[in-house]
C-alpha cells in the first residue's frame, strides 16, 4: 500500500508528530510506502518522501501526483471550517480512500464542540470521508453528533507499544551533564504553548528545590512561548537548574524520558498524550493535570497550581519503581498502530 499522512511534521515535536512518525515507521517496517505531507508551517526536514506544499492548491496537486491508496489526515486543536473544507476536498478525491484522526482533548467541551450537529459544515465534510478515528470516547461522541455513521467510526488511542530498539543509546553530552548534576530530574515534552502551563513548572522550581536541593527541570520542545519562557527562566532564582532544550530527535527524547525521575504534563486541557504512554512503558513516573482521560498509573494533580504539583511529585517519588505490573503488561501487549494498519488494508482492498 501507499499511505499519504497529512499531518504536522516535526520539528516542533508534539504528540501528533510523534504518533505519525511511529505510524510511518510501522508502515515501512511492514513493507508499505508512507509519504508525509505537511499541513502546517514548520522547519523543513531533509527526509525522503516528505513534502511541504504551500497552500491548498499545491497540497491537492501533491496528492494527485503521489496517487496514494489512502490519505490519512491528522490534526488537533480546533475543528475549524478551513480544516473541515480540507476534509471535504480529500473525501471527494477520485480513486483515493480517506481517513481522519482528530487529536484534540479540548474541542468536544468547547462552545463549538458542544454545538456539534449533523446539519453543519463540519458534519457534511466529515461524512465525505471513508473512515474517521476518534482518540477517545468524547471525540467519538462528537463525531456521532456530526452524523458520522458507526460503521465508519473507530476509537483508536494515539499510542503504540514502545519499540525499545529506537531509543538512543545515550544522551548527548550537554543533556547527560545536566542529568548527572541533578537528582531528581523533572522533564516536560511538548509544544511551548499556553495550554501546556510550562510557566507553572518553572515557577514551581524554587519550591521543589527547597524540598529536593539537587532537583533540575528540562523542557523539550519549541513553540510560540519560547522567548517568554527563556526570559522567565533567566529571572528565576534557580535558573541554572532549568534548561529549555528545544527540539530533540525522538530517540533522544525517549532516552531523556527513560533517565528522568518524573515526566510532567501540566496541560490546561488535554485528550491523551503520547509522552505519557511512553513514560509509563519506560517505568518513569508521571505527574499530570487531571483531564478525566489519563491512563492508570499517572499521579494526578488536584488542581493546576504549585502546591498540587509539589504534592503530586512527593507521591510520585515515594512510589517510584512500584509500577502496576498488570497495567504495564497490558500496555506492552496493546498496539493500536496495528488497528490503524488493519483499517488501511480494509479500505485499500477492492470492494
Amino acid at each position: 500500500m501507499h499511505i499519504a499522512l497529512l499531518c504536522p511534521v516535526a520539528p516542533p515535536a508534539g504528540g501528533v508528530q510523534s504518533h505519525t512518525a511511529a505510524l510511518r515507521d510501522r508502515l515501512r517496517d511492514a513493507g508499505h510506502r508512507a509519504s508525509l505531507v505537511a499541513i502546517t508551517r514548520g522547519q523543513p526536514v531533509d527526509r525522503d518522501d516528505v513534502y511541504y506544499p504551500e497552500g491548498a492548491m499545491e497540497l491537492m496537486s501533491t496528492l494527485r501526483r503521489l496517487r496514494p491508496d489512502v490519505v490519512h489526515l491528522h490534526f488537533g486543536g480546533d475543528l475549524s471550517v478551513r480544516l473541515a473544507l480540507l476534509c471535504a476536498a480529500i473525501g471527494s478525491m477520485p480513486g483515493v480512500r480517506s481517513v481522519l484522526t482528530f487529536h484534540s482533548g479540548g474541542f468536544p467541551s468547547s462552545p463549538r464542540g458542544r454545538r456539534a450537529r449533523r446539519a453543519s459544515v463540519e458534519g457534511l465534510a466529515l461524512r465525505r470521508l471513508d473512515a474517521v478515528i476518534a482518540v477517545n470516547s468524547e471525540i467519538a461522541d462528537l463525531f456521532t453528533r456530526y452524523g458520522v455513521r458507526p460503521a465508519r467510526l473507530s476509537t483508536i488511542a494515539p499510542y503504540a507499544k514502545l519499540d525499545r530498539s529506537r531509543i538512543a543509546a545515550a544522551l548527548p553530552d550537554g543533556m547527560a551533564a545536566f542529568y548527572a548534576a541533578h537528582d531528581p530530574v523533572f522533564i516536560a515534552v511538548g509544544l511551548l504553548e499556553p495550554e501546556y502551563a510550562l510557566d507553572l513548572q518553572i515557577a514551581s522550581m524554587p519550591r521543589l528545590r527547597q524540598r529536593w536541593p539537587d532537583a533540575g527541570l528540562m523542557l523539550i520542545g519549541s513553540g510560540s512561548l519560547e522567548h517568554a519562557l527563556r526570559q522567565q527562566i533567566a529571572e528565576s532564582p534557580v535558573s541554572r537548574h532549568i534548561v529549555l532544550q528545544g527540539n530533540v530527535d525522538h530517540p533522544v527524547t525517549l532516552r531523556a524520558i527513560d533517565e528522568a525521575d518524573i515526566l510532567l504534563r501540566t496541560t490546561r486541557f488535554d485528550g491523551d498524550a503520547v509522552s505519557i504512554r511512553e513514560a509509563l512503558q519506560l517505568n518513569t513516573s508521571v505527574v499530570a493535570s487531571n483531564t478525566g482521560m489519563r491512563p492508570d498509573g499517572v499521579h494526578l494533580m488536584s488542581s493546576l497550581d504549585t502546591n498540587a504539583l509539589e504534592e503530586s511529585c512527593v507521591r510520585a517519588l515515594a512510589n517510584s519503581g512500584e509500577v502496576d505490573a498488570q497495567h504495564s503488561a497490558s500496555m506492552q501487549m496493546r498496539d493500536e498502530l496495528d488497528r490503524v494498519l488493519q483499517l488501511y488494508q480494509r479500505l485499500a482492498s477492492p470492494q
